[in-house]
């Protein structure tokens, strides 16, 4: 891992990242944690992705496209007809507020390495040196219970759903939870398959979807936190098991948040 990681730093220096991302949309998506410690209010979304990547194409690295291109493919269900989701998922317009998905864990890396270079180089930058890097399980509890150290998750109580039994997150529902959404009304919030990047609602630092949708890649690679739309709310949790240990990324329900990590103020 030291080895690859070596490669990627010195692989970033070669190339000479210069495509900007979106400054002022990031400075507005920072959550802080601790004084040199803030996280995205949001999971990477297909258009951020897709800001990274379309630098890449304008240098023509080949490489690098080839090793952090979307498998579009992991769509594929024998359960249904996903094949509008293989096609326009990852780049057509009405998807680029939705979390990336299918990409591995690898392409994470590379992108917070870009990320951390074009900000670095940014001349109205309010920190001297950041680092941009997936979180720790520590990091993304930390995030989830928002100064409250007896939550369980990003939101006040134990329940998944609402007082109204509308979902406070994108989960696979159960019989039980599909019998309360029937009765909680027309404002009942049910997404199909993911949902757009602030939907839902936020915790008490602002941040959208630590919490089903899709679950977030963490630092220890093969590890994610949070579930997804495809798991139950038993998932959901600080203390539930991870349930992609054994099927991780590129995965139809698998994206990723950063942390941005001062090093300089």
């Amino acid at each position: 891992m030291k080895v690859f990681i070596t490669a990627l730093l010195l692989l970033s220096v070669s190339i000479g990242f210069s495509q900007e991302p979106d400054y002022k949309a990031l400075k507005k998506s920072l959550a802080k944690l601790n004084d040199s410690l803030y996280i995205s209010k949001y999971e990477v979304s297909n258009g951020d992705y897709n800001t990274f990547r379309t630098y890449l194409k304008s240098i023509n690295d080949t490489a690098l496209l080839q090793s952090t291109q979307v498998d579009s493919l992991q769509w594929n269900s024998k359960k249904g007809n996903n094949e509008p989701y293989v096609k326009y998922y990852a780049q057509h317009p009405v998807y680029q507020i939705y979390p990336v998905v299918t990409i591995p864990y690898k392409s994470a890396l590379i992108y917070c390495l870009w990320l951390s270079e074009q900000y670095n180089k940014n001349k109205k930058r309010k920190f001297e040196k950041v680092k941009f890097r997936l979180p720790t399980k520590l990091e993304w509890i930390t995030a989830v219970q928002a100064g409250n150290k007896e939550a369980l998750y990003p939101w006040d109580g134990n329940s998944v759903l609402r007082e109204n039994g509308a979902c406070r997150a994108n989960f696979r529902r159960s019989k039980e939870e599909m019998e309360k959404l029937k009765n909680s009304g027309p404002n009942a919030t049910i997404a199909d398959v993911l949902a757009p990047v602030a939907s839902y609602w936020p915790n008490k630092l602002n941040i959208y979807n630590l919490s089903g949708n899709a679950a977030e890649m963490l630092l220890e690679e093969g590890t994610t936190a949070g579930g997804s739309w495809r798991n139950y709310s038993t998932s959901l949790s600080i203390e539930a098991e991870d349930p992609f240990l054994d099927n991780f990324a590129p995965n139809r329900a698998i994206g990723f948040r950063w942390v941005m990590e001062v090093i300089k103020e």
